[in-house]
């Protein structure tokens, strides 16, 4: 049965040109197979061996070749769409290869970044919403401990903001190609990649890092320092002298430490986004 359905469906493929030839030759060929049948019966082909041969030949030529076209014509077009396929989804691959390569440069040291998008979390998430004192003690010793060490990780783990913008431009770039080149010629062979889910994470966290990128690093070196010396000093004059009154300073820390916290971990998560799209695609010989 599946077999005909390949014979319509090759059938309903073929130019009407060849169609109209092939109808030709079959009838033809039928017209053949009824004047060899009345040969047969009137004995006009006893003597002539070579002729009978002959006209069996291009009977069988005449039913045979329309059919072998058309099976042919079948093959070579689903060939060419699996190689066409193979061809996007190498493509796809090498080009988010290229992707993940183009972000790399953000982060020169991943695990110095993770330890440092931890500590930020556990700051905005549990040390800061618990300091409802802005003097000096354990507790803002602490936070500011903690906040001095991150700081730290992401100048060792992170690349300075100039040049990182440089490597974000090219990322963007590259996954400009992506979404309006690549993956709409994988969608024409039946391919859904990469995901609206991975799509629209992706456009956001390239904003979230952009923005980030944007922020003045002078704001967070100055609050790094002010901890510092109000750590040796053990008093928050420094930080007083940050931010000019000294019921700003809780307020001051909080936001440094939620904009700092999102920035880092929109790199960190859009590298782990990027390096998942190869993985996602299909082998050659699977669709999605």
């Amino acid at each position: 049965m599946s077999g005909l359905s390949g014979l319509r469906e090759a059938w309903a493929q073929t130019g009407r040109p060849v169609r109209v030839a092939s109808l030709g030759m079959w009838s033809a060929g039928g017209l053949g197979t009824v004047v060899g049948v009345v040969g047969d019966q009137l004995g006009w082909w006893d003597d002539r061996p070579f002729l009978t041969n002959l006209m069996s030949s291009l009977v069988g030529a005449l039913f045979g070749i329309p059919l072998a076209l058309i099976v042919l014509r079948r093959v070579t077009a689903v060939e060419g769409r699996r190689t066409e396929r193979a061809e996007a989804l190498h493509v796809a691959r090498v080009t988010a290869e290229r992707l993940a390569a183009d972000l790399a440069p953000l982060c020169p040291d991943r695990r110095l970044a993770e330890r440092a998008a931890g500590i930020l979390r556990r700051l905005d998430d549990e040390l800061l919403p618990g300091l409802a004192d802005h003097r000096f003690g354990p507790a803002l010793a602490e936070a500011l401990t903690l906040w001095t060490e991150a700081v730290g990780l992401c100048d060792a783990g992170l690349r300075d903001a100039p040049s990182a913008r440089d490597v974000l431009r090219d990322a963007e770039a590259t996954w400009r190609h992506l979404r309006r080149d690549v993956a709409p010629r994988l969608r024409a062979h039946g391919v859904s990649w990469p995901s609206r889910v991975a799509t629209d994470r992706v456009d956001r966290l390239l904003a979230d890092v952009d923005a980030f990128l944007r922020d003045d690093p002078g704001e967070v070196r100055h609050l790094a320092d002010a901890a510092r010396r109000t750590l040796d000093e053990r008093s928050i004059d420094p930080l007083v002298a940050l931010y000019a009154d000294e019921y700003a300073v809780l307020g001051g820390i909080r936001e440094q430490v939620g904009s700092l916290s999102a920035g880092v971990a929109a790199v960190v998560a859009l590298l782990a986004t990027v390096e998942q799209l190869g993985p996602d695609l299909p082998t050659a010989h699977r669709n999605t």
